[in-house]
């Protein structure tokens, strides 16, 4: 099993805590939350070297090594910490539920370009 269902307490105390993540989850702007990009460059690339690095197309020329390392990550801060995963259940009433991750098999390796919706929020 890779996910586990929290108390209602525990819904409750993260429903208080992220009230907003529903607005996240679908793309509408919370003004008390700031976006975060996590690069795997140690300095913000130029013109060429983004050429060079990532190719024209947008296709990285190492992408599986990248997605790697993002991954890596991605495990390490789960192990860090306790992560849940938030599901919408109902659109009207604009409520999520959680779910407490206990292994990292449930984060599966996505491209590093792929959308940041409910990837980390």
């Amino acid at each position: 099993m890779n996910l586990k269902n929290v108390p209602k307490s525990l819904q409750l105390k993260l429903a208080l805590q992220f009230a907003a993540i529903g607005d996240l989850m679908r793309g509408e702007p919370a003004p008390d939350y700031k976006l975060m990009t996590i690069s795997i460059f140690d300095h913000y690339l130029n013109a060429a070297e983004a050429s060079n690095e990532i190719g024209d197309e947008g296709e990285s020329i190492s992408s599986a090594a990248r997605d790697a390392q993002l991954y890596s990550f991605i495990v390490k801060l789960c192990g860090a910490t306790d992560c849940f995963k938030a599901k919408k259940i109902s659109l009207r009433k604009r409520r999520v539920q959680y779910k407490e991750i206990l292994t990292h098999k449930i984060l599966h390796p996505k491209p590093y370009y792929y959308s940041n919706s409910g990837r980390f929020i």
